[in-house]
């Protein structure tokens, strides 16, 4: 067909339009770079290749970050974990000790006219005992009483960062009664108890066994509750503000 006087030959008119394209209409970037506003895809424009994406080195220090952290606190669980449970498993034996040596001396004297002196002494060691022994189990897990009244309405990385700051505190007033514990300890081994004829510092030996393995405890649930402002910890547990640990397979 004729052209009128003027006008481009199609192949140019249709260069023209192309040319004509919105710069928010640009073709996507192909492989290997990306193109700018007006730029041809495939090359890389110069911005991009004095000031490259902070993005991929932020993830990879993150993932360096959660690694390390999961090694440390997996560490930790190693001792922790059957530690805690043991604990768990002799209190409940001494509870039941504590309850036999309670009712031993009412039936000695009914029965046998006789008092056993030493029994209420030692069934008050069991109930101390009993206590300390459960006490790393029963933070490991957040079984503690927890008043969630106010945590609850936080937003989750402020309740977060409340949590972290509530163990840290828990954990540095676990280190001072485990230093004052050792003076207790040392006090102890001059005192002899006048029923059971040995040193009290025996009885008192669980106060800083207990401690210890509370600022272990700590230290792990810290670990994870920092992990947790990079990536949640599938592991954690939060009651409120009260961090804890998820029972592994058999713990129930």
């Amino acid at each position: 067909p004729a052209r009128a006087r003027g006008a481009l030959p199609p192949e140019r008119a249709a260069a023209a339009r192309s040319s004509a394209r919105p710069c928010w209409e640009a073709k996507p970037p192909t492989r290997g770079g990306r193109a700018g506003a007006a730029g041809a895809p495939g090359t890389r424009d110069r911005g991009a290749q004095a000031h490259p994406s902070r993005a991929p080195r932020l993830a990879g220090f993150a993932s360096t970050l959660v690694r390390a952290l999961d090694r440390a606190a997996a560490a930790l669980a190693a001792v922790n974990a059957p530690l805690a449970r043991a604990g768990r498993n002799l209190a409940a034996l001494l509870i039941a000790a504590m309850v036999a040596l309670a009712v031993a001396p009412i039936l000695s004297r009914a029965l046998f006219d006789h008092a056993l002196d030493w029994a209420e002494e030692l069934a008050r060691a069991t109930l101390v005992w009993s206590v300390l022994t459960a006490l790393p189990y029963a933070f490991r897990r957040g079984a503690h009483v927890a008043i969630d009244s106010f945590a609850v309405a936080l937003p989750p990385r402020l309740l977060l960062a409340a949590a972290f700051a509530i163990n840290a505190l828990v954990i540095w007033v676990c280190a001072i009664f485990f230093v004052e514990s050792l003076g207790f300890f040392e006090r102890g081994l001059s005192i002899v108890s006048t029923t059971m004829g040995f040193p009290v510092a025996w009885i008192y030996s669980i106060v800083p066994a207990s401690f210890a393995l509370l600022i272990a405890v700590g230290a792990e649930l810290q670990l994870r509750l920092g992990r947790s402002f990079v990536e949640r910890d599938p592991d954690l547990l939060l009651a409120g503000a009260v961090p804890g640990v998820k029972p592994g397979p058999g713990e129930e």
